[in-house]
């Protein structure tokens, strides 16, 4: 509670835990994605119902209480964390038009990829870099060499290394869409052939699209780069000031 949020204004979406919608509006849009599950999935609605030309308005005076994450918690962190990761790539994939789409997902995808390394576990890289892998050549060799010798190869593939199950749980979440493109790209679109409102009136929802809360100065790097190789700046220009408010 503070003065700030005493206002009525647009937003792009309502909290799934804190909304009213219209019903033939809700049934029209689709509702809620039933793929998603939980998580994002009061976003995806949001946005689409912008896409489609409706919208979606804070109402401060309105009183709703939320028993929050009474039912996250009682699952593992992993099963949680692939909704987080993948649930966003979905929205994004569903909501943006054909252009923006092309610009924003490669850069998504990369930082989803640099993440998933930070929660990895994998520590020192130089056991897979063929400069510091010298010691190994013998191995190798005696590895190749072994049936020859009556023995048993272990073939490569079998070689194990430990990674947290949080980064497979990203690694999952990702490949929910890529490994069933054709899949998204026809829910995809679905949501396009109905657009009626450009993604230029929905930017003015977004606030701040390019903040970053990561601490990491390799992944900053990455966002700062990605952001200015595929044109995201001039993209949301404006959109990314502390307290402007362009959604009023």
């Amino acid at each position: 509670p503070a003065p700030e949020h005493d206002l009525p204004r647009r937003t792009l979406f309502a909290c799934g835990g804190a909304m009213a919608v219209k019903a033939d509006v809700f049934a029209a849009a689709g509702g809620f994605d039933p793929e998603f599950f939980a998580y994002y999935e009061d976003v995806d609605l949001g946005w689409r119902l912008w896409v489609l030309g409706h919208e979606v308005h804070y109402g401060p005076g309105a009183v709703c209480y939320h028993h929050h994450a009474s039912t996250s918690r009682t699952f593992p962190p992993e099963t949680v964390r692939l909704l987080q990761v993948r649930n966003p790539l979905l929205s994004c994939v569903k909501n943006y038009d054909d252009e923006n789409l092309r610009a924003v997902l490669p850069a998504a995808l990369g930082l989803f990829l640099r993440r998933m390394l930070l929660v990895s576990g994998l520590g020192d890289p130089r056991p897979f870099r063929i400069e510091h892998a010298r010691g190994e050549r013998e191995g190798l060799l005696a590895r190749l060499l072994a049936p020859l010798r009556g023995g048993r190869a272990k073939p490569l593939l079998e070689a194990r290394v430990p990674i947290t199950r949080i980064a497979a749980a990203d690694l999952i979440g990702a490949n929910d869409l890529l490994g069933r493109w054709d899949h998204w790209m026809a829910r995809r679109a679905e949501v396009q052939s109905r657009r009626r409102r450009p993604d230029a009136e929905i930017f003015r929802l977004f606030l701040q699209p390019l903040w970053c809360i990561e601490d990491d100065p390799g992944y900053r790097e990455l966002h700062e780069g990605l952001a200015r190789f595929a044109g995201l700046e001039r993209l949301f220009e404006g959109l990314s000031l502390p307290g402007s408010e362009p959604h009023r």
